[in-house]
């Protein structure tokens, strides 16, 4: 059976790799200066020496230069979920689980001629919508995601915080489809130290914002959070500083 290649891109964060606990047959790609420590640390996986230089824009370039068909996965992963089941009906699945769902994702990325797939964005159960188990076309969340050898998507260093916004834009332009399956959920932690944390601010992401509306117009919007609460909008900035949506037309 043909598979992709699984890795955890990560950096400044040796001794606290969340992901590899919760899927399965993974290796950690990292930036070449941060080899020796996550080595030190992670000596239950297998580590590779990736980039010259530091970005998750350079890491993701170098996985997909790297292994061809790969899948992308964030270092702060604490869960995968079956979107179709209830909260208290088992619907966190296994390391094995979590790996086969990728490999399955991927195999039906190939069958459409995708050169990108990846998994719903949805935090909780009750935002999935039984009659949408999957999508052709949207938003590719950046916490999981995978990548068909010869595309040609540009990896440009401008995008490091909207890079997924960025990457499914793309997508949109030069394919026209993608395969999300939307059953499936990978749920990451927020953690302050290490990754992206040191350069994710409001400015940055305005600015990236920005020069994305530069470049694809209307198919990037703010999302309108007049509807809410008071007490919603607060929960919702405080769970996320980014407030965008995809309107992709097709």
């Amino acid at each position: 059976m043909d598979k992709c290649e699984v890795v955890i891109i990560s950096h400044g964060r040796a001794d606290n790799v969340i992901t590899k606990k919760h899927v399965a047959n993974c290796k950690i790609v990292v930036c070449k200066k941060d080899y020796d420590i996550y080595k030190e640390y992670n000596k239950d996986i297998e580590v590779i020496a990736g980039p010259d230089e530091l970005g998750i824009m350079n890491n993701i370039k170098f996985c997909s230069d790297y292994f061809g068909n790969v899948c992308i996965l964030n270092d702060d992963i604490y869960a995968v979920q079956a979107n179709y089941k209830k909260i208290n009906d088992r619907n966190k699945l296994t390391k094995d689980e979590a790996y086969d769902v990728i490999q399955n994702a991927y195999c039906i990325a190939k069958l459409l001629d995708v050169k990108i797939f990846g998994f719903s964005d949805a935090m909780a159960p009750f935002h999935y919508k039984p009659n949408k188990p999957f999508s052709l076309s949207g938003y590719i969340q950046g916490r999981a995601f995978g990548l068909i050898r010869e595309h040609n998507f540009d990896f440009s260093s401008d995008f490091e915080i909207l890079n997924d916004f960025y990457l499914s834009l793309q997508n949109a332009y030069l394919y026209r489809k993608c395969f999300i399956d939307n059953r499936f959920s990978f749920i990451a932690k927020y953690i302050s130290d290490g990754g992206l944390a040191s350069e994710r601010n409001k400015n940055e992401i305005q600015k990236e914002y920005k020069m994305l509306r530069f470049l694809y117009g209307d198919a990037i919007k703010r999302k309108n959070f007049s509807s809410f609460s008071i007490a919603e909008r607060k929960k919702i900035k405080k769970e996320s500083d980014v407030h965008f949506k995809l309107d992709i037309p097709f």
